[in-house]
């Protein structure tokens, strides 16, 4: 609990909160979260790497980078994040995400485990395992190119299916929606 503290005072320095966001009631949440994680999904963890450096490597002809949360001694991938109602599965693009990190990894076993945190008015943890298919395999060497040929040509385009799309996860909302037009959630 003590490095979630100090981690949280160094962050809150340098974070930008919106309106209805207050630093003290997320840091208690935060607490919260973490004591959950540890008390429930972290000790049977026997992790070979956390938080590893950056990963490169190329995927259907292009460059990627990547990052995971642990790599267990069995090889199996475990990202761990926050939303505000539990997840039924692991959601698409985060699912993309972490089949892109089994295949960059070394020592991978194609086994994701998604350690979902929920802030909601009870916090839990609930997890999901997957095993890598050919079909999201498939998916990572299909969209690669695709979104490198859009980059190469200046074109950005948003993803508002992404967990990571929301005005308090993305400091770029407002030009999002100015460039785009609709709404990116709360």
């Amino acid at each position: 609990m003590e490095l979630f503290r100090r981690g949280w005072q160094e962050q809150q320095q340098e974070a930008s909160f919106c309106d209805d966001e207050h630093p003290h009631t997320i840091g208690g949440i935060g607490e919260e979260l973490v004591r959950i994680y540890m008390r429930r999904a972290a000790p049977p963890i026997q992790p070979a790497a956390i938080e590893p450096r950056t990963m490169r490597g190329v995927l259907a002809s292009v460059s990627i980078q990547a990052q995971f949360d642990i790599l267990d001694e069995d090889g199996m991938i475990i990202a761990i994040n926050t939303v505000q109602n539990a997840p039924s599965s692991i959601d698409p693009m985060h699912r993309f995400e972490l089949t892109t990190c089994s295949r960059l990894a070394y020592g991978a076993c194609g086994v994701v485990r998604s350690d979902t945190l929920v802030t909601s008015e009870n916090p839990k943890c609930v997890s999901h395992v997957s095993e890598i298919n050919e079909a999201d395999i498939q998916l990572t060497n299909a969209l690669y190119p695709v979104a490198q040929a859009a980059m190469r040509r200046g074109y950005y385009m948003p993803n508002r299916g992404s967990i990571h799309c929301s005005r308090h996860l993305c400091p770029h909302w407002r030009r999002c929606e100015q460039d785009f037009g609709g709404l990116v959630e709360a």
